[in-house]
């Protein structure tokens, strides 16, 4: 109304005649006031609805964006074929390609006493009979743990321990046997075992503080098996094989607790309470090994290995296959993994031979754990039926081989600049295809294969040449189907497939709730690549913030690891650490991660390069990768830093003590003096101390007036480390003491192991880091 007036007055004598100029004039305005208000509310709501808030650190590190991977585990016997076990909520379900849905036991079902189970972990014994419950589990190493257990048997219904007269009895580990429902157990380093008919044999009894009968001591667990196990059943379940450890030479490691008694009005809350290890750091006795047999049905247990020569007087086993019911596969290596050796023992006439006899002069010999043997009764394949297949170097890369037992030479299945990186995984013996998992794309990737043996072409399963992917999978017994789990770089899921029909899937995880969760948030941008260095390629990975602007600086912070054979530059799905440091509108850095010399999957020679010399051309590798990020007209070459975690961590301060090119640091856990770390993982790579006095005096933490030219640096240990012993950070601060050298912090984690999580350290370390280093990066004093 009042636009109507205002156009209709008179505003000059003459405005008859300027009339229709003045409303076209002000028609503009308004079209042109109604045009930016229709602009800037649409772009208000288009920015309202586009936008992405930034991640939350406490989310990152409680898991709140880790994909879901069911727990599949396989059941094969004369009922149930190609079956597997899935948890849903409070329930486990017996299932299969077709139509079977059998519940197995819902967890109302678990009732001890008229109270219910509490379970902290379950397995299912091989005809599905019986369900064993781990009960109030606590941890004993990385991977093992004590706990009480019950079983539950899924025919009469019925909960009850283990042991019915022992209801809290504390065992170290169960083993299924892989038919029926025999069970071997370890109490207090004893092997026992459960009968079919719930009669309980023991088989040692020698166990003590410093034997372990089928039981993996710190060493072993932590640095060879990578398992609390060293039973191995054989396929008939008559038999069994064990190692006997006896660690009575090996010195102790001791270290206290703090904090783990909350009794105030106890003696150790006032003087705390010591952990005692059997530790074996470089030199020093390693444990020393036995393989037994046991025959359950004759009740003979004898001893049967071949070590005892020069070569192998301290002997390393690192894997055990059984061939057939009444013969085993035994793999070992001598202390410092230079000489490997394969025998094939049989057990009826307690014979044994020499299959694969090695040794190198430069370099070591990873740990085999992939041996597989061709399944009985093929006479079409009889040719692969007198030996085993196994991962082996070939040409510099890692390749399936067919290695007989007959000594002849191995004959290479797989060959190429590529590597496998897992086989073999099942052999189709009606179509004769070998199923393995490699990096013929890309190092980055792992894509499923075959190879024929017939001809001995290699066909792929889910590697197109197109689509970046990182798979790992399962087999059923049978070899006809396998679940496969896509892993990255997307978000991860899971299919059951056939072998036989390419169009059959069964979905069994689509992670579609973390798909709509990521949705709302900030990601940063990830590229990968090869950096050339002095014509050696360096795979990298680079993180950028999402709204990265090449106009503007930015700091960039490396994070490295490093170990020999390790790899970090892959493509898995990831949302962590350094993903919130990239895209968090209160950081934005630039983080970059690469794999340099001595890492896997780029050639043996790549690996080995740093055989003897830790530390030295890993370190020169972050450097040179530095130096050209500081390159780029978008970074600020005062604000470059490095962390890193365990031997990221070492890797970060042998990095500051190389070069000024890094301002920052930051380690964690780190190894300072591989004279302190344990014999088996640093002998494999550095020899015995004898052979390599020099590189273990180079390769150590040592160059202070390095160090005193960086701006600042944090180190950050738990006390209560049983891996990388808070010792190695004592005796680096006292040096840098020593050296004058004060441009150090300090950050402690009382009672915290090797991965600094104890009573909420997992969160506290991860604020620290990233508090230091925001204030680093904006020049805060520290």
């Amino acid at each position: 109304m009042y636009y109507e007036t205002l156009i209709g007055m008179k505003l000059t004598p003459t405005g008859t005649q300027r009339k229709p100029v003045l409303k076209s004039i002000l028609i503009s305005i308004f079209l042109l006031v109604t045009l930016v208000f229709l602009k800037y509310g649409a772009n208000k709501n288009s920015l309202r609805k586009n936008y992405q808030e930034p991640l939350d650190l406490d989310d990152i590190i409680l898991q709140k964006f880790r994909p879901k991977y069911k727990q599949i585990d396989w059941i094969y016997n004369e009922k149930y074929s190609d079956t597997f076990l899935v948890k849903e909520n409070e329930s486990l379900y017996l299932r299969d390609p077709f139509d079977l849905n059998e519940l197995l036991f819902s967890d109302s079902d678990l009732v001890y006493k008229d109270q219910r189970i509490v379970y902290d972990g379950y397995s299912v014994s091989a005809d599905a009979r019986y369900v064993l419950l781990s009960v109030n589990k606590t941890q004993r190493w990385r991977h093992s743990f004590f706990a009480s257990y019950y079983l539950y048997d899924t025919i009469e219904k019925f909960v009850s321990p283990l042991v019915p007269e022992e209801e809290n009895l504390r065992v170290s580990l169960a083993v299924w046997s892989p038919t029926g429902h025999r069970l071997a157990f370890v109490y207090e380093n004893n092997i026992h075992v459960l009968m079919g008919n719930r009669e309980i044999i023991t088989l040692t009894v020698d166990g003590s503080e410093s034997v372990f009968n089928g039981l993996s001591d710190w060493i072993y667990e932590e640095e060879v098996l990578s398992s609390p196990s060293t039973i191995w059943w054989s396929p008939d379940a008559r038999k069994l094989a064990f190692l006997r450890l006896n660690e009575s030479a090996t010195p102790v490691y001791q270290f206290p607790l703090y904090t783990t008694e909350s009794d105030t009005s106890s003696y150790e809350f006032n003087y705390n309470r010591n952990i005692q290890i059997k530790y074996p750091k470089v030199g020093q006795p390693n444990p020393t090994v036995s393989l037994l047999f046991t025959d359950l049905e004759s009740d003979d247990t004898y001893s049967l290995h071949s070590w005892n020569d020069q070569i192998f007087e301290e002997t390393v086993v690192q894997n055990l296959l059984w061939v057939n019911d009444s013969s085993a596969l035994v793999q070992f290596t001598n202390r410092n993994s230079t000489c490997k050796k394969a025998d094939l023992l049989h057990l009826e006439t307690k014979k044994i031979h020499s299959v694969l006899s090695e040794c190198l002069t430069d370099g070591w010999f990873e740990v085999q754990q992939s041996a597989k043997t061709l399944p009985e009764d093929n006479p079409r394949y009889q040719v692969w039926a007198n030996g085993f297949f196994d991962i082996m170097p070939y040409q510099d890369y890692n390749h399936l081989a067919f290695i007989p037992f007959n000594k002849s030479s191995p004959v290479f299945l797989t060959s190429g600049t590529w590597d496998v990186t897992e086989g073999p995984l099942s052999i189709d013996v009606s179509r004769g295809c070998l199923y393995f998992i490699g990096t013929l794309k890309d190092s980055s990737e792992r894509h499923l294969y075959y190879v024929s043996l017939d001809d001995m072409r290699v066909h792929n399963v889910t590697d197109d040449g197109v689509q970046d992917g990182y798979y790992s999978t399962s087999f059923s017994p049978s070899g006809n189907f396998y679940v496969l789990s896509y892993q990255g770089p997307k978000v991860p899921w899971q299919e059951l497939r056939s072998i036989q029909q390419s169009n059959f899937t069964v979905p069994i995880e689509d992670n579609e709730r973390l798909h709509e969760l990521l949705a709302s948030y900030n990601l940063p941008q990830i590229k990968y690549g090869k950096l050339n260095v002095n014509n050696t390629l360096l795979p990298y990975m680079e993180r950028k913030p999402t709204n990265f602007n090449p106009s503007k600086i930015y700091p960039v912070l490396f994070f490295a690891y490093g170990g020999p054979g390790s790899q970090q530059v892959s493509k898995l799905f990831r949302i962590d650490f350094q993903t919130y440091l990239a895209s968090h509108p209160n950081f934005e850095y630039i983080v970059v991660t690469v794999d340099g010399r001595g890492t896997g999957f780029n050639g043996n020679g790549f690996r080995q390069s740093v055989y003897q010399n830790l530390g030295a051309l890993e370190a020169m590798d972050q450097v040179s990768a530095a130096e050209h990020w500081a390159q780029f007209p978008f970074v600020d070459q005062n604000k470059i830093a490095i962390w890193g975690w365990s031997f990221g961590g070492y890797l970060t301060l042998k990095t500051l003590e190389a070069s000024n090119v890094f301002s920052y640091g930051m380690a964690v856990a780190p190894v300072t003096d591989w004279r302190l770390y344990d014999s088996i993982y640093t002998e494999r790579y550095m020899n015995l101390p004898k052979f390599n006095k020099d590189g273990y005096e180079s390769s150590k933490v040592h160059n202070y007036e390095m160090l005193k030219e960086k701006k600042r640096f944090l180190v950050a240990h738990g006390t209560g480390d049983d891996n990388v012993h808070f010792q190695h950070i004592m005796h680096l601060m006292d040096t840098l003491n020593l050296a004058n050298c004060y441009n150090y912090d300090m950050a402690v984690f009382p009672d915290s192991a090797h991965s600094i999580s104890y009573h909420n350290a997992s969160l506290a370390i991860y604020h620290r880091l990233s508090e230091w280093i925001s204030m680093a990066f904006q020049n805060h004093r520290l």
